[in-house]
C-alpha cells in the first residue's frame, strides 16, 4: 500500500498528533541480547496518532545523525496515558509492541543494539531535521563520547542535558532497567530516570526489572501538533 494509506491505517487522519517535548519521555530498559526488549514511558497524555522515532544511529559533534544503522517509528494506536510503559524488541526484526493495543512499530534499516556499546535517541520530526527528545549512550566509559565516530559512539544530541533529559550508562552487562521512584511529578520521574544511580544491570535472558508504570501527580496532555513536529518522516516509513 502507498504511503497515505499507511498514514490513514497509523490513525493520522482521525486525530491531531501530539508534540512531545524534552522531559515527558523517559527510557526504561535496555538489552543487547535476546530479542534486545527496550521499554519507555510518556509522562503525559498522547494522543492517537503521535510518532516518535527510536534510532541507534549516533549524533555527531558537528550536530545531526551518523548514518547507516536504524529508525524504529512508533505510532500510538489510541490515546495513551501518562505513566503507561510500552515496550518493543530492538533485535533488527520487525518489532513487536507491548502492549499491542498502544501502537504499531516499522523499521527503516536496521535497529539492533549492539552488545559493543550503542546509544538509542529518541526524537519526532524528520532525520534530517530531528527534535531529540531523550537520549541513552550505553557504552563501557558510562559517558557520552565526543562524536558519533561508529556505530558504538555517540554524542549528546543538541537540546538535551545529561542527567535531565538524557543518560549515559555503562554496559557491563548485557541488560540495564531503571529500579528508581515509581510515582512523583512528571518532572521528578524523568529527572529520577535520566540518573545512573536509579538504574540496575542485570544478565539479558532474566526478567525486565523495570516497573510496569509510572504514576506522574501533574501529568498533563502533551501539546498537540500545529506544525508538522509529530509528522512521520517518509523516509522511515516500510512500504507493506
Amino acid at each position: 500500500i502507498g504511503l497515505a494509506t499507511a498514514l490513514c491505517m497509523a490513525g493520522l487522519g482521525h486525530a491531531a498528533p501530539s508534540v512531545v517535548a524534552p522531559g515527558q519521555l523517559g527510557l526504561l530498559s535496555i538489552s543487547s541480547v535476546g530479542s534486545k526488549p527496550i521499554a519507555f514511558v510518556l509522562m503525559c497524555n498522547a494522543k492517537a496518532g503521535t510518532p516518535i522515532q527510536f534510532t541507534d544511529n549516533g549524533w555527531l559533534s558537528s550536530g545531526g545523525f551518523r548514518a547507516g544503522e536504524g529508525v524504529v517509528t512508533w505510532v500510538a494506536a489510541r490515546d495513551v496515558a501518562a505513566g503507561e510503559v510500552i515496550r518493543f524488541n530492538g533485535d533488527g526484526n520487525t518489532p513487536a509492541v507491548v502492549p499491542a493495543n498502544s501502537g504499531s512499530a516499522t523499521q527503516a534499516g536496521q535497529f539492533n543494539i549492539a552488545g559493543a556499546g550503542d546509544s538509542v535517541i529518541v526524537y519526532q520530526g524528520t532525520a534530517a531535521q530531528p527534535k531529540p527528545v531523550f537520549g541513552l549512550n550505553y557504552v563501557s566509559s558510562g559517558t557520552w563520547d565526543v562524536n558519533a565516530s561508529n556505530s558504538n559512539t555517540s554524542a549528546l544530541p543538541a537540546g538535551l542535558i545529561n542527567g535531565q533529559t538524557a543518560l549515559a550508562l555503562r554496559n557491563q552487562q548485557t541488560a540495564q532497567d531503571y529500579t528508581g521512584l515509581t510515582n512523583g511529578t512528571a518532572e521528578q520521574l524523568i529527572a529520577a530516570i535520566a540518573s545512573q544511580d536509579n538504574w540496575t544491570g542485570r544478565a539479558g535472558a532474566n526478567p525486565s526489572l523495570a516497573p510496569a508504570a509510572l504514576v506522574g501527580s501533574n501529568a498533563a496532555d502533551c501539546a498537540q501538533d500545529d506544525g508538522g513536529v509529530a509528522a512521520i518522516d517518509p523516509e522511515t516509513i516500510t512500504r507493506i
